[in-house]
């Protein structure tokens, strides 16, 4: 998909191919990957640039994309525009995005959407892949951009490496040997880039007070 790609991206990953339903992921990380993907996406378009210092809306024209459009509306309105709260105000919609995204997927089909019934009356739908090479592709452009050591990562890819590993879906892209032997060279992806960074960081304390308030309560 050439519109909103490491979004697409991450839904693709985030959805098993098979049974068309969302992974078990880290509370909220799917969120705030949707929120990292889309802010890059507006940073690699040159509309806003991302830096720990704050937000700067670089374009006075939205992008042509309607979703991307919408992302830039809300970054422009923004009275506070540190990383961190832009990324928060965004996840704050990332299921909404992650079913517009879905139904994109759905349109071009990568995706099929079936209906399933469950307890005999209620319903709800899945999205298993109709075009696994899509998925694949996305794989295999991971795989280079972390494994070979001539090819050297272009920025989307170092964004997309470091939003997987955020949400902890690199175990879908790396054997278990791979992903035990590439833990550092995850990390330094993920922390290359200030919204890489935002969404890791954030990520990682949502589960580190999660944990402790689990660890508290004996839940």
């Amino acid at each position: 998909m050439k519109t909103i790609s490491l979004v697409a991206d991450i839904v693709l990953l985030a959805i098993d191919e098979e049974t068309g339903k969302l992974r078990s992921l880290p509370d909220r990380a799917l969120d705030y990957a949707l929120a990292g993907a889309l802010l890059a996406e507006l940073s690699l378009q040159e509309k806003v640039h991302a830096e720990e210092s704050g937000l700067t809306i670089d374009a006075a024209e939205p992008p042509e994309d309607p979703v991307l459009r919408e992302v830039f509306t809300v970054l422009s309105r923004l009275e506070e525009r540190d990383l961190r709260h832009a990324l928060s105000r965004l996840a704050a919609d990332g299921p909404d995005f992650r079913r517009r995204v879905v139904a994109r997927l759905v349109e071009k089909g990568v995706l099929r959407e079936e209906d399933e019934e469950f307890l005999w009356v209620f319903h709800r739908k899945r999205y298993p892949a109709a075009d696994r090479g899509v998925e694949e592709a996305v794989r295999a452009r991971l795989r280079r951009a972390i494994l070979d050591d001539d090819h050297e990562p272009t920025r989307a890819e170092l964004l997309l490496a470091g939003l997987v590993h955020a949400c902890q879906l690199a175990y879908l892209v790396l054997s278990d040997e791979e992903l035990a032997g590439n833990r550092e060279h995850l990390q330094a992806m993920a922390r290359s880039d200030a919204i890489g960074r935002a969404v890791y960081d954030t990520v990682q304390e949502i589960h580190r007070a999660l944990l402790e308030i689990r660890t508290y309560t004996g839940m």
